[in-house]
């Protein structure tokens, strides 16, 4: 069933929707919403009846689309898990934490030796980037179940060289990291840059979920029409977009 989410941000009560206005590209304006929106199936306990999604993100005049499989939480609808680090204790719903992500891991390669399992010692998001220079735009969309203010932060080229930055504090739900003010030398003369980040956390138990969006707009003199291309006011222009959930891990360090 496909839904849109402009047209249900449309249909919001317009004091509901100023509260989602944000000045994404820093221009001083408020010309964005952003936000998350949770889709529950109501009927979640009955095995045949599942759920999951895909997001389309499409920009035709620009020349830039992108689509990713969605993050579904799973229901343990017979209540037959008992290690509650895997699941919430009141929904039963599967966690998004390191633990129960390192737990599950070592229940499933190990199922005849439960009492074995540990825990996660640390728990890791690794997303990537790509900023060929000022024109391309990267954006780490990042939801946490609980503030986020210790952590170690890392970023490297892709020669693995270490390089300097910082990450600014997760906050509780969505925060929207752009990887231009983090990453230094982006600018119209700078060499390409691309590379990942290595966020680590001591803190196993909270739920951290990452989406990186990537992407270029469509320029009527661009020279780069390898990625993608259309054809807008029958000019051939490129632009691309690249949408891509954030690789996480988690173990321990023996």
């Amino acid at each position: 069933m496909p839904i849109s989410l402009s047209a249900l941000l449309k249909s919001a009560p317009g004091q509901s929707l100023s509260s989602l206005e944000i000045d994404l590209d820093r221009d001083g304006v408020n010309d964005h919403y952003a936000g998350y929106v949770m889709f529950e199936n109501l009927n979640e306990k009955d095995p045949k009846n599942q759920a999951m999604g895909v997001l389309y993100l499409v920009n035709l005049v620009n020349g830039v689309s992108a689509g990713v499989n969605l993050a579904s939480i799973e229901v343990d609808e017979t209540l037959s898990i008992t290690d509650l680090r895997l699941v919430d204790q009141n929904r039963h719903t599967e966690r998004f934490s390191g633990n129960a992500m390192y737990r599950a891991q070592q229940y499933i390669s190990l199922p005849f030796k439960p009492s074995t399992v540990k825990d996660a010692t640390y728990f890791r998001l690794l997303p990537r980037y790509v900023l060929i220079d000022s024109t391309y735009y990267n954006y780490w969309f990042v939801w946490s179940d609980s503030p986020v203010n210790s952590a170690v932060v890392l970023i490297y080229d892709e020669d693995e060289n270490l390089i300097s930055g910082t990450l600014p504090p997760l906050s509780k739900g969505l925060t929207i990291v752009d990887f231009k003010q983090i990453v230094p030398n982006v600018g119209p003369e700078s060499t390409p840059v691309a590379g990942w980040i290595d966020l680590t956390l001591s803190d196993v138990d909270v739920q951290l979920l990452g989406y990186t969006f990537l992407f270029k707009f469509a320029s009527s003199n661009a020279s780069n029409k390898t990625l993608f291309e259309t054809s807008v006011q029958n000019q051939t222009v490129s632009g691309f977009g690249v949408l891509s959930e954030t690789h996480r891990d988690a173990g321990t360090v023996d």
